[in-house]
């Protein structure tokens, strides 16, 4: 961070004058103040920091590792350096390599920069665990929101005046878990909010309290795992049914467990996706490395998470032996655990103007402490700063940066090997593609949307969702999740719309049904399909006005988080078909 002084008329002694009224020339800037400014201008940003420290009071968590926007400027550049210098270092570091290349090479490459450094006592960079609470707590926080709109005349609030995310949190275990207790917390996480018809999910969804989920469930990255579920968009003084109903449904379900179907549909799902391993475009070392890194960084083994075909084994052995393996694990860690942590997070009009007050005061009483000579030598660091910036590397140092040269790049792009044929009847092509893919079957199944009109396109999305998310003529929305869980890997239904080269008035335009499964699990993949397509139910009115509640909020808290990805959809919108039709 920094005091940035913009000139005005007047020179540096016309900016001393007007930097004591709002406007001022001498400002707080620099890149991580900004950031966090923006970070927390998010209210699902300020729900997860409170939950993060009233869970975690006594220990490292409870800091902000990006830093609170009121504090940082209280750290001096002498500060940072010296944390920089005690902890960034070799010697306080983990490596990780991954690929064929010869092991003697990297640590030779690994040893030329080590040689730099002389090695440290280990630094006091340990995490202690949270001591675990003896009874639950409770946490109101505000976070910055418009001011409301005018009610309806009859003292309520106006329909989309700011409301409340109300949560509840919990530590689950005084250290780390075990690694099969860790898989079978999974197994759980999922039983209770992986899909839209898990029994939690949907009891929250159902309830007509909020507008969508917040929390995130399993959280295993901290020293401790932790487990967060409620809702945003929550009327005021609704906090505490949402409250009660987690805390209902959970006991519930400690009482009653879960249909077989549904583990069974775990089971699946997430031993298909360990087992599949595809991280897409992610590369895949880093893929491992993020996996391993939660374990390792605590004193644990690194390799161990990635190993998990015996816990895995273990733990489906006790379900075929009949063992009741999740309503112990509900009580336990839920239901009887007492480091349990309500959290409220109310909407505050003044908060936001009180900040900037507070941050303008802050910059005045900076201001008249340096005096003249002081508001000039920030001038002038402000210029040496600006010209620093836009001043070009010298070619010394852009030939620091590893670069390809020509030579480098293929000249052939890699071909996809591809079979095209023409399905029975002659209305449909079928494109087959025979990669190595361990035995997975993956499906696209590409439907034209040239028929639809342009007056639904906005709707195309909430129709998507109702194909898969309501339930067939003969299953309801739960048995239809189950069964895709049990026979596949996933099943999605979404619209695609692409700029053809050469024909920006003709885009393709596609609803994509996608599908995978195991090879010999083909045919319950087509079913499912045939069934969502032909025979879904689109007339649950109040599951529909749950999705359009939930889309809404993601929309809402999208502008807030990530603005530039509405701005760069609005710029593309004017340059072809498929730029409009997208936004």
């Amino acid at each position: 961070w920094h005091y940035e002084v913009e000139e005005k008329e007047g020179g540096v002694g016309g900016a001393i004058a007007s930097a004591t009224v709002p406007g001022a020339a001498v400002r707080l800037k620099g890149v991580v103040f900004n950031e966090m400014k923006g970070v927390y201008s998010s209210p699902d940003a300020v729900h997860g920091r409170a939950v993060q420290q009233a869970l975690f009071p006594d220990n490292t968590y409870a800091a902000d590792s990006g830093g609170d926007p009121a504090a940082i400027p209280d750290l001096t550049f002498h500060e940072f350096a010296a944390f920089h210098a005690r902890y960034y270092h070799p010697s306080n570091a983990r490596f990780w390599f991954y690929g064929d290349d010869p092991a003697e090479e990297r640590l030779v490459r690994l040893g030329a920069y080590l040689d730099a450094f002389e090695r440290r006592d280990a630094s006091d960079s340990e995490v202690v665990p949270q001591p675990l609470f003896t009874s639950p707590r409770r946490v109101v926080a505000k976070y910055a929101a418009s001011a409301p709109e005018e009610g309806g005349g009859d003292g309520a609030p106006a329909p989309d005046a700011p409301k409340e995310f109300v949560s509840l949190n919990w530590v689950l275990a005084p250290d780390a878990v075990d690694l099969e207790t860790e898989l079978a917390l999974g197994f759980l996480d999922y039983l209770l909010l992986g899909t839209s018809a898990a029994p939690l999910r949907k009891a929250l969804n159902d309830s007509g309290l909020g507008e969508a989920l917040i929390g995130g469930g399993l959280q295993d990255e901290l020293r401790q795992p932790i487990f967060s579920v409620g809702l945003k968009g929550v009327a005021p003084g609704d906090a505490a049914k949402v409250e009660d109903l987690i805390l209902a449904e959970l006991a519930r379900l400690g009482r009653e467990g879960f249909p077989s179907s549904a583990v069974e549909a775990a089971v699946n799902t997430i031993e298909f996706s360990l087992r599949e391993n595809n991280t897409g475009s992610f590369p895949r070392g880093l893929s491992l490395m993020l996996r391993a890194a939660p374990a390792w960084i605590y004193g644990r083994d690194p390799l161990a998470p990635l190993q998990w075909e015996g816990d895995m084994a273990a733990l489906k052995a006790r379900l075929a032996a009949g063992e009741d393996v999740f309503r112990p694990l509900i009580a336990r860690f839920l239901v009887d655990n007492p480091h349990r942590v309500s959290v409220v997070l109310q909407p505050d009009a003044a908060l936001g103007p009180a900040q900037e007050a507070a941050e303008q005061a802050r910059v005045d009483a900076a201001v008249a402490a340096m005096g003249a000579r002081g508001v000039e030598a920030a001038a002038a660091e402000t210029a040496a700063l600006r010209e620093r910036q836009e001043t070009p590397d010298s070619p010394e140092a852009l030939a620091c940066i590893p670069s390809l040269a020509l030579a480098d790049i293929p000249k052939a792009a890699p071909e996809v090997p591809t079979d095209l044929s023409t399905l029975a009847g002659g209305d449909a092509t079928l494109l087959t593609h025979d990669l190595p893919t361990s035995g997975v079957l993956y499906v696209e199944a590409c439907l034209p949307l040239e028929g639809v009109p342009a007056r639904l396109l906005p709707l195309l999305p909430l129709f998507c969702r109702c194909l898969t998310q309501m339930g067939t003529t003969t299953e309801s929305f739960v048995e239809l999740t189950d069964r895709i869980g049990r026979k596949t890997g996933g099943l999605s239904v979404g619209p695609m719309i692409a700029d053809v080269r050469g024909k920006p008035l003709n885009p393709a335009s596609f609803l994509m049904v996608s599908g995978k499964a195991m090879a010999d699990k083909a045919g319950d993949l087509f079913e499912l399909a045939a069934d969502i397509l032909l025979t879904a139910r689109l007339d649950d009115r109040d599951r529909f006005r749950q999705m359009v509640l939930e889309s809404r909020a993601g929309l809402e808290a999208g502008i807030v988080g990530a603005g530039h990805r509405f701005a760069a959809r609005r710029l593309d919108a004017p340059r072809s078909v498929a730029g409009w039709a997208g936004e």
